[in-house]
């Protein structure tokens, strides 16, 4: 509910600024109204409520300007009025008349002059409120804000413990590699990813594969034929955001006994079955198959995540 509440206030936010800076400048743009809107909507708990507060600010001196507006044109209409009446008293010899209409063109003029500059009064309420409410949204989500405390981690099961636990991102030096350079792995068998110290922010197990199932538009196989995958991925705490590095959609490769790679991934695998996740989130547990394209022969599947060292290889019979 944070992040709903936090994307629809940085949306509102950039229409209302886009709309104020499109509003109050003549000459407004929509593509720099979008863009500034776009901008200031970042800090939307502070900007909504300023942008807000222009745009009312803007409707109270508009509607006092039009009735300005209104009052100086009748108030100069009366001034040319008294005027041509004081020169009529003075062309007919009767100068009390014209100091009288004189009068009234000073008082008149005056009062001119008082209404041409006017002030909106609504000025300082606005400001208040919407530095209030400014103040009270930045308290209510620091408040509703989601901590590393409220989502509880999940521990790792024994097998995960107790198995070996490839270093992912980090050094391979003490782990046991394969001939291909990766860490040997048997279907079933958890493999961990970017382990560092006694913690990792991925723990999957790939079980045995088996024919794949396509749909009705899928391509022909590429290199031989389909394998299903299916992976059940249990991740974790992830505070250096190494979780985007694991797009199980690609990365796989299948070495032949003969010695000849061949990319797994591809896009006629793909188009048979796109199961799995395009981003992993920590703590959760996610269930999907992947489907590879391989050789009819035996042969090494590897899986390598981005920035890795070594990735993890089972060992696949036709």
């Amino acid at each position: 509910m944070f992040w709903f509440a936090l994307v629809c206030g940085w949306v509102l936010t950039a229409a209302v600024i886009a709309l104020v800076w499109i509003n109050v400048r003549r000459e407004g743009r929509l593509g720099v109204g979008v863009a500034v809107g776009a901008i200031g909507g970042v800090l939307w708990p502070v900007t909504l409520w300023v942008a807000v507060g222009a745009l009312l600010l803007n409707r109270a001196t508009n509607r006092r300007r039009s009735s300005t507006v209104s009052t100086v044109a009748q108030t100069k209409a009366q001034v040319d009025e008294a005027e041509a009446f004081a020169k009529q008293a003075e062309i007919e010899g009767m100068p009390t008349s014209a100091a009288y209409w004189r009068a009234e063109v000073q008082r008149l003029s005056a009062q001119s002059l008082a209404t041409a500059s006017p002030r909106p009064g609504s000025t300082g309420v606005v400001v208040l409120g919407s530095a209030v409410a400014a103040l009270a949204t930045l308290g209510a989500l620091f408040v509703a804000a989601p901590t590393s405390a409220s989502t509880t981690p999940k521990s790792p099961s024994p097998a995960a413990s107790s198995a070996e636990r490839p270093t992912g991102s980090s050094t391979t030096s003490d782990q046991k590699l394969t001939p291909l350079g990766n860490v040997p792995k048997k279907f079933g068998e958890t493999a961990s990813y970017g382990v560092v110290g006694d913690h990792s922010p991925l723990d999957f197990i790939v079980s045995e594969p088996r024919a794949a199932k396509c749909n009705s538009f899928a391509s022909q196989p590429a290199n031989g034929k389909f394998v299903e995958l299916p992976i059940v991925a249990t991740t974790h705490d992830d505070p250096e955001k190494r979780l985007t590095f694991v797009p199980f959609g690609a990365g796989w490769e299948f070495v032949g006994s003969d010695g000849r790679s061949v990319k797994a991934s591809t896009t006629a695998a793909a188009s048979c079955s796109y199961d799995a996740p395009s981003t992993l989130g920590p703590n959760r547990v996610y269930e999907f198959r992947v489907v590879v394209d391989v050789p009819e022969q035996d042969g090494a599947l590897i899986y390598r995540a981005v920035a890795t060292t070594a990735g993890w290889e089972w060992a696949l019979t036709n």
